[in-house]
This record gives structure tokens, sequence and C-alpha cells, in this order.
């Protein structure tokens, strides 16, 4: 068996700039689709398939923001679905420009220009992003354009990252300067902090070389190295002929030269994954270097102090502007979710190990709030795709009497005709004892329930009519504690929205006996 480690990886990415400006970015540089052609990820992971790789996709999340966030879990759960490996990528140049940071010479700013305070506020939250995407912590993160300085690296340890793959020694001369022959040689090693490093060997768009030049780099790393990884770098648009600035059509010189990689790879190395590696780290002799091996030479630009309004609490997006609603635009929660993470902030094994029944837990209730459940059973009157199955919460007969731990439903009892009949039926199913319910409601302080004279305004005639579903009450805050008390104790828990300031009471109903 071979002693050479090779990664195959892709940066999936939909930067507006490298698409014409009539298509949709996603479309174009992700999927590939134009004029009924396959030349993005669907293609790419056929062409894994029929050689059995698993290869490592870097999810861009920096221009993402400008997208819907179920454009881009679409892709997510793709590759996932496939098997491979998902991980983070991010220009920050895209970021910043999203969150409006100043600066004294307007310009695009990179990951090597970055203070220690922004780099790892953008780290933290593309970490934050990929938990809310995958339902998992993410291991390893790329910088666009691989440009980084030291303060990076300190940012992606603090925020949770097990490595990055960035570093390659001939392209960062004079940028970084080490005087460690194994760091030279591109091998893996780990930074003063014990973030670890996987350099790229191979990039950019190594099918876009000749065939000499692509066994002029393996050779590199197969005479050269003592941990022999053997790192190449691609993208999800690598299949495309770049015309300009912009990817144009499928390029079938790209597919040839893909699958002779594939072929290469399979017959002189172990293909694995970046998770796999990180895994197995103790079978390596990896050195630890300290911080004079590696001297950053790169300089750093501040922004102008006093820009900063708001961070959401959920994906740690920062808001350098006062918003014009109560969506976050970096993870598209509201105010009841970020009202609800920060009571779990003093409460975060509230759902651990529990069985939950969700009346429909979106992406972010399910990864982020519900994190730790021990199973979520999520369901909807509708029927949405989220949702493992369709059910009315006043009559849940698909759910066995006292069978689970937890009943979960935000912003949901005013959108149903019979509450009444739904709190009876979240009764029943909730255990005794230790079961209890978490709901968060529209109400108003010291006045009555208010019923709504144009049901269907929010949700429209055709879900009325369908399902029933319409916005019938605001509740009054006493109204409904005493209305809930016929069957429940009822505890209220304070939550405060990390980005406009409003609090809320969440109502944790225990069941009476």
């Amino acid at each position: 068996m071979s002693n050479i480690l090779s990664f195959l990886s892709f940066d999936v990415e939909a930067l507006p700039g490298r698409s014409a400006p009539r298509l949709d970015p996603i479309e174009k540089l992700i999927w590939g689709r134009e004029g009924g052609q396959e030349a993005g990820l669907v293609k790419i992971c056929q062409i894994l398939d029929d050689y059995g790789i698993k290869a490592n996709f870097m999810i861009e999340l920096g221009a993402s923001l400008a997208y819907e966030d179920r454009k881009i879990k679409a892709v997510v759960d793709f590759l996932k679905n496939k098997g491979h490996d998902v991980h983070a990528h991010l220009h920050s140049e895209s970021l910043l420009r999203l969150w409006r940071v100043k600066y004294e010479i307007p310009a695009a700013r990179h990951f090597d220009v970055l203070d220690e305070k922004t780099a790892e506020s953008i780290l933290k939250f593309s970490f934050e992003k990929m938990r809310i995407l995958t339902g998992e912590d993410p291991k390893f993160f790329r910088a666009g354009a691989y440009l980084f300085n030291r303060n990076l690296v300190v940012g992606a340890k603090n925020a949770g990252y097990v490595g990055v793959t960035n570093f390659n020694s001939t392209r960062f001369e004079g940028k970084f300067e080490t005087n460690l022959i194994d760091v030279k040689r591109n091998e893996p090693f780990y930074w003063e902090n014990g973030l670890l490093e996987l350099p790229v060997d191979f990039s950019p768009e190594p099918l876009t070389y000749k065939w000499d030049t692509y066994l002029g780099m393996f050779g590199r790393v197969a005479d050269h190295k003592n941990i022999k990884t053997f790192n190449l770098v691609n993208h999800s648009w690598s299949l495309m002929r770049r015309e300009g600035n912009f990817m144009a059509n499928y390029e079938s010189s790209h597919e040839e030269g893909l699958r002779n990689i594939c072929e290469h790879l399979l017959k002189n190395t172990v293909i694995t994954t970046y998770s796999d590696f990180a895994d197995r780290l103790k079978e390596f002799p990896i050195n630890t270097t300290e911080k004079e091996n590696i001297i950053d030479h790169n300089k750093v630009d501040l922004p102008l102090k006093g820009s900063f309004v708001s961070k959401c609490n959920i994906c740690l997006n920062e808001n350098h502007f006062k918003l014009d609603n109560d969506i976050c635009p970096g993870c598209g929660s509201r105010s009841r979710h970020r009202q609800l993470k920060s009571f779990l902030e003093s409460a975060p094994d509230l759902f651990k190990g529990k069985i939950v029944l969700a009346n429909y837990a979106n992406t972010i209730e399910k990864n982020i709030i519900l994190n730790g459940a021990k199973k979520i059973i999520n369901f909807d009157v509708r029927p949405v795709s989220e949702c493992d199955f369709q059910m009315d919460i006043q009559n849940m007969d698909r759910i066995e009497d006292e069978s689970v731990d937890v009943f979960f439903a935000l912003h949901v009892l005013n959108h149903v005709k019979n509450d009444d009949a739904a709190l009876r039926e979240i009764y029943r199913v909730i255990k005794s004892y230790e079961g209890f319910a978490i709901l968060s409601l529209p109400y108003r302080q010291n006045s009555q329930t208010v019923v709504i004279e144009n049901i269907s305004e929010h949700y429209g005639v055709d879900n009325l009519e369908k399902f029933g579903v319409g916005t019938y009450r605001i509740y009054g805050f006493e109204d409904f504690i005493n209305q809930a008390s016929n069957l429940f104790f009822v505890e209220l828990l304070d939550g405060i929205d990390s980005i406009g300031g409003s609090e809320m009471k969440i109502f944790k109903l225990i069941k009476k006996h």
C-alpha cells in the first residue's frame, strides 16, 4: 500500500464576479447548469462516484449571505448525502462588504490584512454558520485565495476548528519566513497554538495544467516529503472553461483531466478526507512550530472605530448597520430564535438527551436550538420538506400517550384554530413528571387576547382552506397563562434579542398530575 495520502478538495463558490450578470451565480457556478448542461457539482460527484472517491467540499460562506440559506443548505445536503466531507471556506472581502465594515481607504480586505478581532469574528461566524447548515461542528477552514496571516490562525483555533488548509511555502514566499525544512516542504504542521495546517500542494485549477506538470507536482511529494500528503484544490466550476472573468460552458478536457487524476491517485496513493486525516493525527510525527519558526510579514489594516452595531447570538453575524426588520442577514433567524438562544446560554442542557416532538422546527431550531436532543420528531400540518410527516397539532394521532420528553413550538398556537385542543394534545403526548413543553407566542402585556379579523393575511387563503392554517389571535399575556394553567404549571423564561434588544417571555409548560 502506498504511503502517500492524497486529498481531492473543491471550493464551492458562487462569487457573482465569476458569473455573467444575466445568470444565477448558484445555478451557474455551483450546480453548473446552463443550456441543459451539467458542469458543476452533480457532474463532479458522478465522476467521483465512478471511482469510489470521497472528496472534500469547502462551502464558501461570505458571498453566500447574498443568497437564501435554503439554496446553500440544498448544496450541503446534496454533498453530505453523497458521503463527501463538507467544511468551511470564506472570502473575507465579500463578508466585510455585506457587513458594511468601514476602512479609511475603501478596498477589498482579504484575511492577510485583518486584525485579530475582525478575523476572529469572521471565523466564529463561519463556524456557527456551518453548524446551522450541517448540524455538526466543522473541522477545517480555508481562506479565500488562501490569503491569511497569523490572526487567522488564532481566530480559527478560538472558533473551534481542528485545522486549516491554506499554506504553501512557495506561494507565501515573502509573506511568511520559516527556517523549518518540513514546513518548506509543505508537510503538515501544528501552529504554535495547536491548530493543524494541512498545506496545499497543487492549485489553482489542476485540471487546466498539462499532465507533465501534474506529475511534477506529485513527484515533489513522493521524493521529498517525510509525511507524504498531496493536497489538490479545485472548484465547483472546475469542469468549465474560463472566458475572461467569467466561467463559460463545460470543457471536456477538464473532465478528462479529473478522470486522469482520479485514476492516478487511486493507483499511487491512499485517497482520504480531511476529517479522516484529523481522526488519525496521532499516527503521524507532525511537528509543532514555535512563533519564531514562522515569521509573519503581512501588514494589518484596522477598520474604523465606532461602526459596530449588533451581533447575532446564533450565527455570530455582525451587523454594522441597523436592520429594517428582525431577520438576521447571516442566518435568517428571527427575534424569537435569538431570545430563546439567550435563555439557553444559562441552561445549555435543556434539551440534552431528550426525545423532542416539534411542530415545524426549521433548520436553525433543529441544528442550534435543539442541539443535543436524543431524537427530534418534526411535523407540520402542511407538506413541509424539513418535516418528517404531516400531522395536525390539534389531533396528534400518530403520537402515543406520554411518549415524548419535550414538545416544542415557536409561534405556532396563534396559527391554530382550536388552541385549547392543541394544548390538550400537548398535555397528552408529553411524559408525566419530567416532561415539559417550550412555546413562544406573540402576546401583549396588560391586554386581552385579540381575535384577528383577516385570518388568511399571513399564510394566504390556500393554506387556510387546505390545512386550516391562519393567524387567529394575538394573545393577552395573562390570558394565555390562565388558559395554559388549566393543564400545566407555567414557568416563564427570559429571552433577549441580541440584535434588536427586545425582550420576550418564553413559556415552559410543566404537566400537572
